[in-house]
């Protein structure tokens, strides 16, 4: 398949163009739905949030400027569509590994291939505080930059800084206490 610079697919958006929607939606649907996954720790909801979030696009298109990367729009777009989300539901700041009930799912064999090792990773990324795996998912899975994470969550450098700090520490102490480093190289 053809892709397209990303001006060109924003473009045949605008026009209306099916085409264009379809390719930013292939382009970029895992990257939000796992930016929705950090804010509202529940996958349904998270497929919901995508949907939704594209559809916004389609219709508030013509408000992106081109004066930051589209990416950084859309992942705008889509943290505070799940913000507002939240602040109208009730939702954990985490999912506890401690808890057997829940600790079923981020817990099982040793992985086998590097897509096993890939998805327990993430799991527990989707298990840290909010602010720790939004900052991690965006630093790590979108390569943003400090900076720009910080001007797309709002919050000074700095505290982009701790959260990426205190994430790492947290991820690592928690795939600890179910796999060995062995289990994960």
């Amino acid at each position: 398949m053809l892709h397209m610079d990303e001006k060109t697919l924003v473009a045949g958006l605008r026009r209306g163009e099916n085409r264009a929607l379809k390719m930013l939606i292939e382009k970029y649907s895992d990257y939000v739905y796992s930016l929705a996954v950090q804010i509202l720790k529940n996958h349904g909801l998270a497929e919901e949030a995508t949907n939704d979030v594209f559809l916004r696009v389609y219709q508030k298109i013509n408000l992106f400027d081109g004066q930051s990367r589209f990416s950084t729009w859309l992942y705008s777009l889509t943290y505070r569509y799940c913000l507002n989300y939240r602040s109208q539901h009730q939702y954990p700041e985490q999912v506890s590994l401690d808890n057997d009930t829940e600790a079923d799912w981020i817990t099982g064999p040793a992985p086998e291939t590097e897509e096993d090792t890939r998805q327990i990773l993430w799991r527990y990324i989707d298990a840290l505080k909010m602010e720790e795996g939004l900052v991690l998912t965006l630093f790590y899975l979108q390569q943003f930059q400090i900076g720009e994470i910080a001007v797309l969550l709002e919050i000074p450098e700095n505290t982009v800084k701790t959260h990426l700090h205190r994430g790492r520490i947290n991820l690592k102490k928690n795939l600890e206490k179910h796999y060995s480093i062995e289990e994960l190289v």
